[in-house]
Parts: structure tokens; sequence; C-alpha cells
């Protein structure tokens, strides 16, 4: 089932917190897939009650959707890492 738990959330907000995030790149909020959705649901709950301690940046890639972009990021410099961590 995709439901938004306190146990996600409190997953969620160690994860965030011990790694000392200065951004999150999530997927796009409308993306397709309903695991993308609940990304998003559980984040903005994670936000919500962190407030104002969250100060991370966050950025929504598209992956499934047709959308015109608004921004973009040059990951020249990491495209190596990423290819092993898929391969992984």
């Amino acid at each position: 089932d995709w439901v938004c738990s306190p146990a996600h959330l409190d997953r969620l907000d160690g994860l965030i917190g011990s790694v000392q995030a200065d951004a999150l790149f999530i997927p796009w909020l409308l993306d397709s897939p309903p695991s993308h959705r609940l990304t998003n649901q559980i984040l903005a709950a994670s936000v919500h009650r962190s407030r104002p301690h969250f100060d991370v940046s966050l950025w929504a890639y598209q992956v499934h959707n047709a959308i015109l972009a608004t921004s973009w990021v040059d990951i020249s410099n990491d495209i190596d890492a990423k290819v092993d961590l898929i391969r992984k």
C-alpha cells in the first residue's frame, strides 16, 4: 500500500538529519509512478513537522512525464559516479 506512515516520516527525518544535506533531489510531484508521488507526500509531511528547522533546498526532476524544463543542473563532473551507482 502506498501510504505515508509515521514510520516513514521518522525514517526520513533521521536520514536527512544524519547526512546534513544542503539539497534534496526528488521525483517531480506529478510524475506517474505512485512511489514518486508518495515520495513527495512523505517529504511534504516531514517538512511541515520539521519547520522552521528544515533548511534544505529541494530540487524535483521529471522522469515519466513530458514537462518543460524550468532549470537544469549540470552533472558533467559527476556523471561517471552516477552511472556507477545506477549499475550497482
